[in-house]
């Protein structure tokens, strides 16, 4: 297994842009290309808090996956009220250098896309717009109702913006067609500030029939619980991939006593 830093030239952004990366060791996971997974930093954070507060490269490297963890900065992964294109950058730049650089296979079904509070909900947002891109999202601790806070302006503008209504996932997931949805998967902790977020989303995507996992565990909004629980979204995403053996590898375990779950389907 290796790992570094990667920079491009984002043609959307006008400047250079930097990821860290994971790539599997041929010689353990067998040879390339590989499926590729999109993890997405908190707005607390930046491009290299997975890599520094969580096992992640433990939990991928007997799995035949490329992670790729790029640096949104606090923009909610949106093509900003102040004229950032950040979701233009994502979906266009940074995949296709990803492709362009590293042994991944391209595709829909060799994509998916996840993160945590700010990147959770970046990643629904991608699997919301763009299902014909990723096949699976994975978001913890999502702050899923941000563009309806007056506050970050920074990203949405004021109160009634565009940027706010075209980027509020009620209504997206409203105007989707929920046979083409990836598979969607989020969990929250119950002492989380972002609980209610969680339990609104997770009850509007039950009133519209769209299926989806939801599941709620002991916990915060912090490291401790992010360092678990990515390890069940990781094992989500391989079984979207078709990687078998995946919920061992990524260390995956059963539900503890208190935590609760909610899949749903149409």
């Amino acid at each position: 297994m290796s790992y570094g830093t990667f920079h491009f030239l984002s043609a959307a952004l006008q400047r250079h842009q930097q990821f860290h990366f994971i790539l599997p060791d041929p010689a353990r996971v067998g040879p390339g290309p590989y499926p590729c997974f999109y993890l997405i930093h908190g707005a607390s954070d930046d491009f290299s808090a997975w890599m520094v507060n969580t096992g992640i490269w433990r939990y991928v490297r007997d799995l035949p996956l490329v992670v790729v963890m790029p640096d949104v900065e606090r923009s909610f992964c949106i093509n900003t009220h102040s004229g950032q294109q950040f979701e233009e950058y994502l979906v266009r730049d940074l995949v296709g250098w990803v492709e362009h650089a590293f042994p991944v296979k391209g595709g829909r079904e060799n994509r998916v896309v996840g993160g945590l509070s700010m990147g959770g909900y970046g990643s629904m947002l991608l699997g919301l717009k763009h299902p014909d891109m990723f096949c699976s999202v994975g978001a913890h601790s999502s702050a899923f109702s941000a563009p309806a806070s007056p506050e970050r302006w920074e990203a949405f503008g004021p109160p009634g913006s565009e940027a706010r209504r075209e980027n509020d996932l009620f209504l997206l997931a409203e105007q989707a067609d929920r046979a083409a949805l990836p598979a969607l998967f989020f969990d929250c902790g119950v002492d989380d500030f972002l609980i209610q977020h969680n339990r609104d989303f997770h009850s509007h995507l039950e009133s519209l029939g769209a299926p989806h996992h939801y599941a709620e565990h002991p916990g915060a909004h912090d490291w401790e619980y992010w360092d678990l629980h990515i390890r069940e979204s990781l094992a989500h995403h391989c079984r979207a991939l078709g990687i078998t053996g995946a919920g061992s590898a990524a260390g995956e375990g059963n539900p503890r006593p208190d935590s609760r779950a909610a899949t749903a389907r149409p």
